[in-house]
């Protein structure tokens, strides 16, 4: 299917579309899931409490550098690539992306409201200056950050693996970052505290080879300890 325009959809049924290419505004109270392609060229995910799921098998594309809304919750099991642009969510924005989904951010991003769960792999491929999340993010999968720098602006949790690649950056500013239970470090990256930053542990966590900076106002809080190997 194709929207350009404004569809609104309330059957009370799950909409099943084989392809989806939105360059409109897509809303309504019905379920979508789209079995090929979900190509997002432009436009908005319109507010509904039911998801647009993009299961196994599927890929979720986004083209052109320009302004975007995730209203309701986008769920991928498949492929997500996500390049450019910027996303101004509503708090039902979710972008969760499930057991065994791949994510690629292949440029730098802005995304702002809603939250970002991560229980896939989500790679930061590309990108040289900054992706800023102004949204929680909550990682229990692999997060691997390649290039440029990630932002954490809001508060987050981990309880996944984190890795980190030389030169990228993952910065928590203004925010607490959880590191809970089963969060583990690779990588020889940077991991970056600042502006009220703060690392909570509420597990042990092995930094490894990564450069952690506490700058400014940054803190930690709960118990650990400093090793220098």
């Amino acid at each position: 299917g194709i929207v350009s325009g404004t569809l609104n959809l309330n059957t009370g049924t799950n909409q099943s579309l084989r392809q989806l290419t939105l360059s409109g505004t897509l809303g309504g109270t019905d379920e979508f899931t789209v079995s090929n392609q979900f190509l997002w060229t432009s436009g908005n995910l319109a507010s509904g409490t039911n998801a647009l799921n993009i299961p196994p098998g599927a890929a979720f594309i986004t083209t052109n550098n320009v302004d975007r809304d995730i209203s309701r919750p986008l769920r991928v099991g498949g492929s997500a690539t996500i390049r450019n642009g910027r996303f101004f969510n509503g708090t039902l924005g979710v972008l969760d992306i499930l057991p065994g989904a791949v994510a690629d951010l292949g440029a730098d991003l802005y995304f702002s409201g809603g939250r970002v769960t991560n229980a896939g792999t989500f790679t930061k491929s590309g990108g040289t200056n900054t992706s800023d999340f102004y949204a929680p993010w909550i990682n229990t999968g692999t997060l691997d950050i390649q290039a440029g720098t990630m932002f954490f602006r809001n508060p987050s949790t981990n309880f996944g693996t984190i890795n980190i690649a030389t030169p990228a950056t993952l910065h928590s500013t203004g925010s607490p970052f959880l590191l809970g239970a089963g969060t583990v470090f690779t990588g020889s990256g940077t991991l970056r505290f600042s502006s009220g930053g703060q690392a909570r542990f509420a597990a042990p966590v092995n930094f490894g080879t990564l450069q952690v900076f506490f700058e400014g106002s940054s803190s930690a809080a709960g118990d650990f300890a400093v090793r220098n190997d």
